[in-house]
């Protein structure tokens, strides 16, 4: 277990304190910590880009939790785009839900024909009905922002569909985190209700 609370560490690590990487990286390992924190020391030890953060990575890449694993790719896409690439193709042609949405937002900042043949492979599976429905607003996000005139003309067949008044909407139906969800508008300021009224 991370001997110190993980607050404490993600504070420092945004003060440039680097003498917490090594337990940054402890936390990320730590399978009793709950996988949405070991995300959150992880992007705590890449803006602090201490020598800690490849194995880190390394670590969040295999861990057992799809959320862990989803962190580790979408700060493995910052740091390291090439290595980024063959691992965002592997969980577009997988299930698991949020290492498809990480390699998704990721691939809307990544240029380059490899990329844009590896949300091409994104809109095909939907287009298939074998992409999880809860990516799909993340692939459509990531396939708009190409302006690929042949992945625009596939993802407006989608939402073209006959007898499915709803198609260009049905994205937005699913997906989402109900718990980050509810974070925001229990506890942030500037979407809450009291500023209007």
């Amino acid at each position: 277990a991370v001997p110190h609370r993980p607050d404490v560490l993600r504070i420092a690590a945004a003060h440039g304190f680097a003498e917490v990487g090594p337990l940054l990286a402890q936390a990320v390992a730590d399978e009793a910590l709950e996988p949405g924190r070991r995300v959150e020391m992880l992007e705590a030890l890449a803006a602090l880009g201490t020598d800690e953060l490849s194995a880190a990575i390394d670590q969040a890449l295999s861990a057992s939790d799809e959320v862990v694993r989803g962190g580790g790719l979408a700060v493995l896409a910052r740091v390291s785009p090439a290595r980024f690439l063959p691992l965002a193709a592997a969980a577009v042609g997988g299930r698991s839900v949020p290492e498809l949405k990480s390699a998704a937002d990721a691939l809307t900042r990544i240029k380059g024909p490899e990329a844009t043949a590896i949300i091409a492979d994104a809109v095909s599976r939907m287009a298939a009905g074998t992409l999880p429905a809860d990516a799909h607003l993340e692939v459509i996000e990531a396939a708009r922002g190409r302006h690929d005139p042949a992945i625009d003309a596939r993802l407006d067949a989608i939402a073209a569909a006959p007898g499915d008044r709803l198609a260009p909407w049905r994205a937005a139906v699913h997906g989402g985190d109900a718990g980050r969800g509810a974070e925001v508008f229990f506890h942030t300021a500037e979407v809450s209700c009291r500023r209007a009224h």
